[in-house]
């Protein structure tokens, strides 16, 4: 028995010492860090103020989030320009400077530009928490919200419009928070767990079964409470960014046409900028081989927008905001 006794306690101090020196390594080379329930409502949830995020598995990144707990060097005293979107937009993966909210900030200094894009958060979270982010910041000129699909869900659009889409939730306490705070390289092992049993899932399931193409009244609802929660006074902007597919000859296949005219046109009716990085991202590869997406130590093409991408994205904006009436 003491023998037994011996063996159980080296091994759970030897588990423990991996774990520690596992969650050290974590820390430098892919730290997610602790979300939390933003009390504002302007997202489901921010990440703690001042957290540290490092990124060595899709890009190369190390920042630390603003006061707010989110992706900015500061937070300004005057929001001008809001920005609000998915992981694209929140930009871990590549330097704080170089990411689109930097750029364009660069490209028209008469503007303050504030990104609260996050990850979690597509344009279904963004549409529900869109109230409460222009009570929050005030943005005076401008709202963007980043969409990397036109293809939307009828079932998610209206939870929106009622008022029923659960928002995301975070562990402020008890087990888990403090798993994650003393120990992320468990985090870490679940979220690989979870990516392994959630792609197994997504093979044996149909393509395209959760989603289906809106009718124009359904859209139309769904950007019109979108456009009435920004108020007269500002003008919102939805920024469209097709993923990169290749095919087998290395050429950009383009993304459903239809789609993306349907959802434009629903945005002049409504009086929405609707911004399409389409073309933009078929001449940077066209012209440069250059994508917009994908990094040295991803697949090509494959995952989040790169600087390239980011880059294109603030160009374009900065372009459609200069030629807007002042």
């Amino acid at each position: 028995m003491k023998r037994a006794a011996i063996i159980t306690a080296r091994a759970i101090a030897a588990g423990a010492a991996a774990l520690c020196l596992l969650s050290l390594f974590v820390l430098f080379y892919g730290y997610t860090g602790i979300h939390i329930s933003n009390a504002s409502g302007a997202t489901d949830y921010k990440w703690t103020p001042h957290q540290l995020k490092s990124t060595m598995t899709e890009g190369f990144a190390w920042l630390w989030m603003d006061e707010d707990g989110f992706n900015n060097p500061e937070k300004p005293e005057i929001v001008d320009i809001l920005i609000m979107g998915s992981s694209h937009m929140e930009a871990v993966n590549i330097d704080q400077s170089k990411n689109a909210s930097s750029v364009l900030n660069a490209l028209v200094p008469e503007y303050t530009v504030y990104n609260i894009g996050v990850s979690g958060h597509q344009i279904y979270q963004c549409a529900n928490n869109l109230k409460k982010a222009v009570e929050t910041y005030a943005p005076t000129r401008y709202i963007v919200v980043e969409t990397d699909t036109v293809e939307l869900n009828d079932r998610m659009m209206n939870q929106v419009i009622s008022g029923q889409l659960q928002t995301i939730p975070s562990y402020e306490s008890g087990l888990m928070y403090y798993i994650q705070k003393y120990c992320p390289a468990i985090k870490t092992i679940y979220k690989q767990t979870e990516d392994w049993r959630k792609a197994d899932n997504a093979q044996k399931k149909e393509s395209g079964s959760d989603a289906t193409q809106t009718e124009s009244e359904l859209l139309s609802a769904f950007l019109e409470k979108m456009r009435s929660d920004c108020g007269a006074e500002r003008k919102l902007i939805i920024l469209y960014h097709p993923g990169t597919v290749l095919d087998a000859e290395g050429h950009l296949i383009a993304q459903n046409a239809e789609a993306v005219e349907l959802f434009s046109s629903v945005c002049r009716q409504k009086d929405i900028s609707f911004v399409d990085m389409t073309e933009d991202f078929q001449k940077l590869y066209e012209e440069q081989n250059i994508l917009a997406h994908g990094f040295c130590n991803t697949g090509v093409g494959v995952g989040h927008l790169n600087v390239y991408g980011h880059e294109r994205i603030a160009e374009r904006l900065a372009k459609v905001i200069m030629e807007e009436p002042q």
